[in-house]
């Protein structure tokens, strides 16, 4: 099985769920019911599309027999390989902390997160400097200026 056949079967699989996920949002209150959910069941369903056409390139060119050969995996994650991990790692964390640990802390550590490993060791005065004032001047923005409240700090249940 080629790298681009597993590509394609995934793409169709994510696609899949994405749609289905997509038909299960809730309903406007007001204005068109359904208007919102326009645009993700585009995208689902064009994501199962493609990997359609992906997957059937690829049998394609397994039948004629020029498709690449198989790819092995490597044994050991290259340092692009550890920073997609570890952004994919820090994006679950702060899904998972948001709504207890609140707007501000959570996209503190997130933003930090990858700032550190974007930036390194080297700016980390920087990099504190630059997340904490992202997080509360947007939280600020949000809550004061266009009256959207996000979720605030646990402990002061502001």
């Amino acid at each position: 099985m080629t790298m681009n056949l597993i590509t394609g079967i995934a793409a169709i699989a994510l696609g899949g769920i994405y749609t289905l996920m997509a038909f299960m949002l809730p309903r406007s209150t007001f204005g068109d019911p359904s208007r919102h959910l326009v645009f993700p069941i585009i995208i689902g369903i064009g994501m199962v599309l493609l990997g359609i056409a992906q997957t059937l390139l690829e049998l394609g060119k397994i039948s004629t027999g020029k498709a690449e050969e198989k790819v092995a995996l490597p044994k050991t994650l290259s340092r692009y390989g550890k920073e997609i991990l570890i952004t994919i790692v820090a994006s679950l964390v702060y899904a998972l902390i948001f709504e207890h640990a609140g707007y501000v802390i959570s996209t503190i550590l997130y933003l930090g997160c990858i700032l550190f490993l974007i930036n390194g060791k080297k700016g980390a005065i920087i990099n504190v400097i630059v997340a904490v004032t992202f997080s509360v001047s947007v939280y600020a923005l949000f809550a004061y200026a266009l009256g959207i409240q996000l979720p605030s700090l646990p402990f002061l249940d502001i």
